[in-house]
């Protein structure tokens, strides 16, 4: 290294030091988040849905040749 890139050095190396953050970005981890997740309840297709459903699945088993 030249002596201008040995000069410059420390002042980069300061650079990164000082505009370093010591602010911590995640929330601190407790055990309830963890274990009290409760999963939605999901809720059952009307007739008509349904009916939607079957005819979509038959014609895909009918175009791949599935009984």
């Amino acid at each position: 290294m030249n002596k201008k890139n040995i000069a410059i050095l420390p002042f980069v190396i300061l650079a990164v030091l000082v505009t370093g953050c010591k602010y911590d970005e995640k929330p601190p981890r407790t055990e309830v988040s963890a274990s009290d997740y409760v999963l939605p309840r999901g809720e059952l297709p009307t007739d008509a849905e349904r009916q939607a459903v079957e005819a979509a699945r038959a014609e895909y088993n009918e175009a791949v040749g599935i009984e």
